[in-house]
């Protein structure tokens, strides 16, 4: 709040950028854990980074951004620095090319679409074709769909997302051609 408040007082809104935003969420309950990882020995499934983890507060505000608009937009954290190369009008030549995609046009022009599909996941090593008991496991989203190529059983999950936003009922035993789609774009990324 201090900063924020200075920024106004000194009337710094027009030529600074603020973003706001957490690396992970907390399992509090939700698919009955607590945490962001497996905390407890004996549990022994896999932890699937379920929305209310990988689900996170981004903020953005300053510069030409119109204030007080939400938009719904897919985005993800390797994101944000192209989108302040973007919005400051600085140029970058970095020795290797970014792998995020800037969202600066959406957040200045109120667009409701930048990408497709975000994978939430971590780097896993693994012996054999299967990740180990107790990992964490990833989770793609889509406008509609959540899913876990891994999910806490070892079995792919499913969920849809515009009515069940905290992935609580698996669809996966109805859907097998949305999970084959949805395997292909995690592939894909």
């Amino acid at each position: 709040g201090q900063v924020l408040q200075k920024i106004e007082d000194l009337q710094l809104w027009e030529n600074t950028i603020v973003v706001v935003m957490s690396d992970h969420g907390m399992s509090l309950g939700e698919h009955g854990r607590a945490g962001k990882s497996n905390i407890q020995e004996s549990d022994h499934r896999y932890w699937p980074i379920y929305p209310e983890i990988g689900h996170v507060v981004l903020m953005v505000a300053g510069g030409g951004i119109p204030p007080g608009q939400r938009l719904d937009l897919i985005v993800q954290p390797m994101d944000i620095v192209p989108t302040l190369y973007d919005l400051t009008g600085a140029k970058a030549a970095p020795p290797k090319p970014f792998d995020g995609v800037s969202f600066a046009d959406a957040v200045l022009n109120g667009d409701t679409h930048h990408r497709d599909v975000a994978v939430s996941g971590c780097h896993i090593r693994t012996q054999g074709a299967n990740p180990p008991r107790r990992a964490t496991t990833p989770f793609l989203i889509t406008n509609r769909w959540g899913y876990a190529p891994v999910g806490a059983f070892g079995h792919p999950e499913l969920y849809d997302l515009s009515i069940d936003r905290l992935a609580e009922n698996d669809l996966a035993a109805d859907h097998q051609a949305e999970i084959d789609d949805l395997h292909g774009l995690f592939l894909q990324h």
